[in-house]
């Protein structure tokens, strides 16, 4: 009876030893199915990761410096021995105020956070139309996000250095009207037009145009491809002149190499009497730095090698974007802090002293932490 006795205490002794050790895991499972998940193209490479499954688990926690910023994370990893892969998502919010809580997090499109000491830049981009001095009836502008503009001077604000194509319509008082289509690179203090040409009739006649490519840009290079809307066109290395054998409209475009990539620029002329009936635009930038970095998040990748590759090293291209979809209360983590749980999707370039790796068509739900 004795030994029985000591049996059953040694066993409950036991089980309460075992709870006691047990770490405090946040739930992974709700009715059987997966809460927590990533799945993508990873340099082309199918990624299916989910949260309870090959040994990945999502840890949530938050930061806060001494000047009150933020630092909501995400961290979705292996917890095997000497198992190194994982993904982290760092939310930065806040700046150098106390943040209520309600005001974490947003619906929507972040910016991607980078390492210039906590700034962020915006260029405020302002687009000037270009014609002779004739009444002009309107002008449309047409912007690669879908708006339009009827201003004469319209002026654009970019949240990130980018590559755009932007349209513009001119149409004068005596019914002749002229557009134009240019790629515009926003880059880092400056934004240009990297190739454009000016053209001009030949003198004495009405057909022959002779066309000049200009060049703002030293990282132009390679060959010019002329087409000349007529159904012919040239490869030179400079300027060209071209005879049209009809008069009318004809949309004449210069392509060309421009930092690996072929750029187009396209504008419409008109034979043989209205020359003067044109389209041009140029731009100028006026760069604005913000102290306070909110709203704005880091990715970090780790792969099974240890190498990690973070949004923050590379420029992130035109097609990048992280957007969070839903926001929902969840439930308290293992530090028995409150948690958010959030559906994402986004694309992104992540650097590495590896490589690249180019991240595509990547959804999701995470959780972070919150104060």
């Amino acid at each position: 009876m004795r030994k029985m006795k000591w049996t059953i205490s040694f066993i409950a002794l036991f089980f309460i030893m075992l709870s006691a050790c047990k770490k405090q895991a946040e739930p992974l499972l709700v009715d059987g199915n997966t809460v927590f998940m990533l799945s993508g193209l990873m340099n082309d490479e199918n990624i299916q990761i989910e949260a309870g499954k090959n040994s990945f688990y999502l840890f949530t926690s938050y930061e806060k410096s001494t000047t009150q910023s933020l630092k909501l994370k995400a961290n979705l990893k292996k917890t095997c021995t000497d198992c190194k892969e994982a993904f982290e998502f760092i939310f930065h919010e806040g700046s150098n105020n106390i943040i209520p809580t309600d005001s974490l997090l947003k619906l929507g499109k972040y910016s991607f956070y980078t390492n210039r000491t906590d700034t962020t830049i915006n260029y405020k981009v302002a687009f000037k139309a270009e014609h002779f001095n004739q009444q002009i009836s309107s002008y449309t502008w047409r912007f690669p996000d879908g708006s339009i503009s009827n201003d004469s001077t319209p002026v654009k604000t970019y949240m990130e250095a980018k590559n755009i194509n932007v349209i513009l319509l001119i149409k004068y008082a005596n019914n002749c009207q002229a557009d134009v289509s240019l790629p515009v690179r926003i880059n880092m203090g400056m934004a240009v037009n990297p190739i454009r040409f000016n053209y001009t009739f030949v003198q004495g006649t009405s057909r022959y145009v002779s066309f000049v490519p200009v060049l703002s840009d030293t990282a132009v290079k390679g060959k010019f491809i002329w087409e000349f809307g007529d159904g012919s066109s040239s490869e030179t290395f400079g300027g060209i002149n071209h005879n049209y054998q009809d008069s009318g409209a004809f949309k004449v475009c210069l392509k060309t190499l421009y930092a690996n990539d072929t750029l187009s620029y396209c504008q419409r002329i008109k034979t043989p009497d209205k020359k003067n009936c044109i389209a041009n635009f140029n731009q100028n930038i006026d760069q604005t730095i913000n102290i306070s970095r909110e709203n704005a998040i880091e990715i970090k990748y780790t792969d099974a090698n240890g190498n990690v590759f973070n949004s923050t090293e590379v420029n992130q291209d035109p097609l990048s974007y992280f957007e969070v979809l839903n926001i929902g209360d969840y439930l308290k983590n293992e530090l028995n802090q409150s948690t958010k749980s959030l559906d994402i999707r986004f694309n992104c370039n992540l650097k590495g002293s590896s490589g690249l790796k180019k991240m595509q068509n990547f959804q999701g739900k995470i959780a972070v932490a919150i104060p």
